[in-house]
Order: structure tokens, then C-alpha cells, then sequence
């Protein structure tokens, strides 16, 4: 480098030399802190921040340069400006509501997404703090995951909370929010994002409550209702417990689906199971004999359905305890026998009645004409001997 130039050597492009050139013309001489371009030995362009002051050296001017390389710094600094420009564009275009909020809880910054959800302008909601926003009731929701966050307990938080729009409705948010720390781990501030989940939130509400009133009918049927694949019971409700006379603990763990069928009709049960979960019948109905956890025999009407429940093939239906009115039926064919015994016994005493009636009916028939007989011959009689 000694006794040569910085042409010599090519550190400078000719656009750089001429840059330098002019800057040395325009401040007599000296430069501070000009940002160049210099190209090292392998080749590679380093930027350097680059000053020159004249001085005098045994009467003699010369120039005292003096290069910091800032090439690190530089592409840092590009680094931030570029993420700092991908951040307000994401910021600027979430289809989410977005904001940056003070360690004071104001928000600093908000993104259109979330004016239109609240209905409010930027200036209005930048300022505001976010409990002026928040339905009363949910306040404490988000405070506690913020203090939390400055503790240093969590770097970020998503929770679910109501937040009111400027014409007072209601509307359910999801909230995401991150606190951001300097290098010294100081906290700076909050970025969150909030989205509208209310249509979600109302239909899960509904679902729930739809599902209450399900369960609720269900589990207070009057009807066994049970739930069964190849393995056994998965759901049975109280009445089905009843019933049989088990516990839902014994049906779920222990009973197959035959084992609550007397003997002589387990066959034709395992028939209809098989066929229902191959899918040869969608659902079937039928009246069986039952067993009861004493061995009591009772009848029972079984209705039940092939469905799939989680891409498994099970078999949903109802258990009716008919066991009175089928021994209502036995009694009322018992005495429709007994009545068609007397009608036969009082129909053959009537068919005896009948005969003796037509036997006596010819009897009469006859002594009739014989009386009739009896008269004619006395009447010729009479004549001949008035003749006489």
C-alpha cells in the first residue's frame, strides 16, 4: 500500500473518486463521515465511513484519511428498515384487526381492520386504552395475562374476550398479543392481533346449548338408549341401566350386547347386529326376550340403527321394557281362548237344544195329521149312517 494510490490499488470506482472530489472541493479540503464504497483485495465492496482533514507535516500539506468500516451496520440497519417495512405492511394489510399498544395500555397505533370492526376512526381509537373498549364483565381477562407478560412469566398471551364496538354492541375477539423487549430486555410494547369470532363463538353457544338439551332428553328418557360397536357398549343412559338392572360402570366395561338377551333369542340378536354393522340393513326392530342382571326374564322392544360415530361403525338405538304389556297380551289371548271355549261348548249345547227341538217339532208334525185323519175318517163315518 506504501507509495501507492488508491487508483493504483482500485479501491475506488471512478464514480466514488469523483464523489470524494467533489466533497473535498466543497469543504476546503476536509471530509467527515461520507459514506463509500470500497473495494478490498478479494474483491469485495465494503461501505466505509470515510473523513479526511487536511494537516502539515515538516512544512510540508498532506491528508490525513481515516476509513470505519460500517458494512455490518449498514446491512443491519437494511435488515430492520426492510423487516420494519414487511411489519407495517402486514400490519397495514391483515385482513385481521391489529394494533400496537403503550406499557401504559393505550393503544399507539391501529390498523383499518380493526377501526371497521369497532366502528371507530384511527384518531379515536389511538389514544383510547383498551379496558374503554373492553365489556366490563372481561376486563380482568386481559389484565391478568399482561401482567403476566411484564412479570416476565409469559412473552405472549391468546385469550377470548367480549369487546364493545362504539354503537354499544357486543362482539366476541380473539385476542394474540406479544410484548416486545429493547436488547436489555426491557419491555417496549404490546403487538396484538384481534379477530372477530363472534359468529363462531354464538354458533358454539347455540351448539352447547342444543347439546344440553340433547343430553338432558336423553339421559332422562323414559327409553333405554344405547350406543354399541363390535366390541361393546359405549354409551348407555340411565334408563337402559335400569332396565337391565346394571350400573353404567358394568355396561360400559363388562356387558357384550348379547348378554342382556335371554338365551333362546340371542341368535336371532346377533343376526341383526352382524347385518347392521357389514351395512346389509340400515336398522332394524324387534321384540326379545331380555335378561336382567337378577335372571329375571323380561320382554323387550329393540330398535337400533347402523350409523358411522368418528369413522367408526357403531349401532345407535332405543330399548323399550315391554314385559307388562306383553303379559297384558298373554292375558287378554288367555281369555279370548277360554271365551272361545264357552262359545264353543254353549254353541254345541244350542246345536243339542236345536235337534230335540226339530225331533219334537216332527213329533207334533205328525200327530197333527194324524188328528186330521182321525177327523176325516169320523166324518165319512157320520155320513154313511145318516145314509143308512
Amino acid at each position: 500500500i506504501i507509495g501507492r494510490t488508491s487508483t493504483d490499488l482500485g479501491l475506488l470506482s471512478k464514480e466514488e473518486r469523483n464523489k470524494l472530489a467533489t466533497l473535498t472541493a466543497e469543504s476546503n479540503g476536509m471530509i467527515s463521515n461520507a459514506l463509500c464504497k470500497f473495494k478490498i483485495r478479494d474483491g469485495r465492496l465494503r461501505d466505509i465511513m470515510y473523513s479526511v482533514e487536511p494537516i502539515m507535516l515538516n512544512g510540508i500539506q498532506h491528508r490525513l484519511s481515516m476509513g470505519i468500516d460500517v458494512t455490518e451496520q449498514k446491512q443491519a440497519e437494511t435488515q430492520i428498515r426492510e423487516s420494519e417495512e414487511r411489519f407495517r405492511t402486514i400490519f397495514d394489510q391483515s385482513a385481521s384487526g391489529m394494533c400496537i399498544t403503550g406499557l401504559d395500555g393505550k393503544m399507539l397505533s391501529v390498523n383499518t381492520p380493526l377501526c371497521e370492526m369497532l366502528g371507530y376512526k384511527k384518531q379515536e381509537l389511538e389514544g383510547l386504552h383498551f379496558n374503554s373498549i373492553t365489556y366490563p364483565e372481561d376486563i380482568e381477562i386481559g389484565n391478568v395475562s399482561v401482567i403476566k407478560m411484564l412479570e416476565g412469566k409469559s412473552k405472549k398471551a391468546a385469550f377470548e374476550k367480549r369487546y364493545l364496538t362504539k354503537s354499544g354492541k357486543i362482539i366476541w375477539v380473539r385476542i394474540n398479543t406479544v410484548l416486545l423487549r429493547d436488547q436489555d430486555n426491557d419491555p417496549l410494547y404490546f403487538v396484538t392481533q384481534v379477530e372477530d369470532v363472534t359468529m363462531r363463538v354464538n354458533a358454539d353457544i347455540r351448539l352447547k346449548t342444543s347439546e344440553n338439551k340433547y343430553k338432558a332428553l336423553v339421559e332422562q328418557s323414559l327409553t333405554g338408549i344405547y350406543i354399541f360397536n363390535k366390541n361393546g357398549y359405549l354409551y348407555a343412559n340411565d334408563r337402559f341401566c335400569d332396565i337391565f338392572g346394571y350400573s353404567e360402570e358394568e355396561v360400559l366395561s363388562n356387558l357384550k350386547p348379547t348378554d342382556i338377551i335371554a338365551v333362546e333369542d340371542q341368535e336371532k340378536a346377533l343376526q341383526h347386529i352382524e347385518k347392521r354393522l357389514i351395512g346389509e340393513v340400515p336398522s332394524v326392530r324387534y321384540v326379545a326376550k331380555g335378561n336382567h342382571k337378577t335372571g329375571q326374564l323380561l320382554w323387550v322392544e329393540i330398535h337400533g340403527t347402523h350409523i358411522e360415530l368418528e369413522g367408526e361403525d357403531v349401532i345407535t338405538g332405543t330399548v323399550l321394557d315391554i314385559t307388562h304389556r306383553k303379559l297384558a297380551e298373554d292375558e287378554i289371548v288367555k281369555h279370548r281362548e277360554h271365551l272361545e271355549e264357552l262359545v264353543n261348548e254353549r254353541t254345541k249345547e244350542l246345536e243339542i237344544k236345536i235337534s230335540e227341538i226339530e225331533r219334537m217339532n216332527k213329533l207334533f208334525v205328525g200327530r197333527e195329521i194324524r188328528m186330521k185323519e182321525l177327523k176325516g175318517l169320523i166324518k165319512d163315518l157320520e155320513q154313511q149312517l145318516k145314509m143308512s
